[in-house]
């Protein structure tokens, strides 16, 4: 008797042994982990609290001794990363996941140079222990700035993912007293926003790369001369969104980067973000931040064939415009094309030539071929060349010979199907 039971006593003993050391190693992964996270090197210190799930609970300028964030004011809204998923494909219900939600939570710190965060057996509605999160950020030895990658482990079986957001991070000051700040956003001819805290005349909250966005960062900064840089070094021009703007109520600023994956919507897909977000400080102004992104961008196949002034198959009258002019003949305002004309022959009677121009709705809308009644912006009719209103062909004449170049604008974002497709149009 006492023989048989011998096997049995081990094998309890061996069990409960077993479920201690895995007990313990969840415990080290998640409950006894240490309160902050620390990433840093002689310019820059980035700290993650394991009580907001790993949310950047603040960034030091080493060498400025400057905090951007308070912590007791930024808190509740720590969010690293966040992750839209739709089911059916993208057509149907919307679901988002945070690194707040339940999970395993785990890290490693790589000698100071690089930290990986984790996050395990994320649950999406009923479907349980689905989702993995992995990040890495990196810094370079005795360099102000962090590089930041995202992965994504989806086995959910109806919900794939929409829009992939990270890094996120929140902003309460740079510096104090509070000074004056300002936000540089590169969109279209780049915009540049006073005291973003209470913005009035920029409500959009997001640049978008490279339909709007013509460069891909964003610059905080104030009047002392202390900036936060926000980026991405993606060589490949992938479609991408640079979000900003306050915490309503709050003095705070959320910045972050919005990745969309490939074949979105697609349940069971994985993401892997293709190229690193960039997060640092800066000394200096939107001049200054522009610099540290050129430095970048002279290196990337756009640029590959050298300075415009010293290409080839770029034509010298381009090289040496003086002005672009935007001509503009919509027919239902009073910009006639005499009037566009006169102005332009003013401009190279003062400003000499050669000049460029994209003259707009230079079309005759015709409401027979349209859907609607009137005109769609410089939308026109897809299955016919459109008819140019009366007189535009002389005036380009004319304005070409005293050397302006013009280009007919062509909307390639709005299409009017014209009345023989309305019925498909509309469905």
């Amino acid at each position: 008797m006492i023989k048989r039971k011998i096997p049995y006593m081990v094998f309890a003993a061996t069990f409960c042994l077993s479920v201690f050391l895995l007990s313990t190693a969840l415990a080290r992964n998640d409950k006894d982990l240490p309160k902050t996270i620390t990433l840093g090197n002689s310019e820059i210190k980035i700290e993650f609290l394991r009580g907001s799930g790993f949310g950047i609970s603040q960034m030091y300028n080493v060498t400025k001794q400057i905090r951007l964030i308070s912590d007791e004011a930024a808190l509740e809204d720590m969010v690293l990363w966040k992750l839209i998923l739709k089911d059916d494909n993208g057509k149907g219900r919307e679901v988002t996941v945070t690194n707040r939600h339940r999970s395993r939570i785990s890290y490693k710190l790589n000698k100071g140079r690089s930290l990986d965060l984790y996050w395990k057996g994320i649950d999406v509605e009923e479907e349980k222990g689905v989702i993995d999160v992995h990040v890495r950020v990196q810094l370079d030895q005795n360099a102000p700035m962090s590089y930041w990658k995202i992965r994504v482990k989806n086995r959910s079986r109806k919900f794939g993912l929409w829009q992939v957001y990270c890094p996120m991070v929140i902003v309460s000051s740079l510096g104090s007293p509070p000074p004056e700040t300002y936000l540089t956003i590169p969109n279209y001819a780049g915009y540049l926003l006073e005291d973003p805290f209470h913005p009035t005349d920029y409500p959009w909250g997001r640049a978008i790369y490279p339909r709007g966005a013509q460069m891909q960062f964003i610059a905080f900064y104030n009047n002392v001369g202390n900036g936060l840089y926000m980026a991405t070094h993606d060589g490949d021009g992938y479609d991408k969104e640079y979000i900003f703007g306050p915490i309503e109520e709050k003095e705070l600023l959320r910045f972050g980067i919005c990745n969309l994956p490939d074949n979105m919507g697609t349940a069971r897909e994985d993401y892997t973000m293709p190229y690193p977000a960039v997060l640092g400080f800066f000394d200096g102004d939107w001049y200054d931040a522009s610099r540290i992104y050129r430095r970048w961008a002279l290196n990337q196949k756009w640029a590959a064939k050298g300075p415009l002034h010293t290409r080839k198959d770029v034509p010298e009258w381009f090289k040496r415009c003086s002005l672009v002019l935007r001509g503009d003949t919509t027919e239902d305002r009073d910009y006639d094309i005499n009037l566009n004309v006169l102005n332009y022959s003013k401009c190279l009677d003062t400003f000499g030539g050669p000049i460029a121009s994209v003259w707009y709705c230079w079309q005759h809308f015709d409401p027979s071929k349209s859907v609607s009644e009137k005109r769609l912006g410089c939308a026109y009719h897809g299955g016919s060349f459109p008819d140019p209103q009366k007189g535009f062909k002389a005036a380009v004449q004319k304005l070409q010979s005293k050397g302006a170049y013009i280009t007919a604008y062509f909307n390639t974002r709005i299409y009017d199907p014209g009345n023989d497709d309305a019925d498909y149009f509309q469905s």
